[in-house]
């Protein structure tokens, strides 16, 4: 496993659960290998957050077991300094849409890569019914 991953799990009512994964990279800038539970539902909001320090154009992604990116690659080449908040409005949203991203499927694992030596952020996930 490369970098670590500590995952936070909310309920924020009306069916809503926040999932805070905060990463630390490796000295090599990646995390990857850490899975974690996810429950049944559509991915409704996206946060990426970076802490400080971390490298212009990272990248992240949330893998199922099939290797797909639940985040339809909206993690790629992502700010050092500001966070970015990608909602998912609709299914005929043209950046993100539930029958893109599909329900999580239970297990799932975080992926970043180029986030520089020692780095962290967090993202945060908001998954609905």
């Amino acid at each position: 496993m490369a970098g670590s991953i500590g995952v936070t799990v909310t309920d924020i009512g009306n069916g809503l659960t926040k999932y805070s994964i905060a990463w630390t990279s490796s000295s090599g800038g990646a995390v990857s290998g850490a899975s974690f539970q996810m429950k049944t539902g559509h991915v409704e909001q996206i946060r990426y957050v970076p802490g400080s320090g971390v490298s212009a154009d990272y990248a992240a992604s949330l893998l199922d077991a099939d290797g797909i990116d639940l985040f339809a690659a909206t993690g790629s080449s992502l700010a050092a300094t500001a966070s970015v908040v990608v909602p998912v409005i609709s299914s005929n949203s043209p950046i993100l849409n539930d029958a893109t991203l599909g329900s999580p499927p239970g297990s799932v694992t975080p992926t970043l890569s180029a986030a520089g030596n020692a780095k962290s952020g967090r993202i945060d996930v908001i998954v609905g019914p």
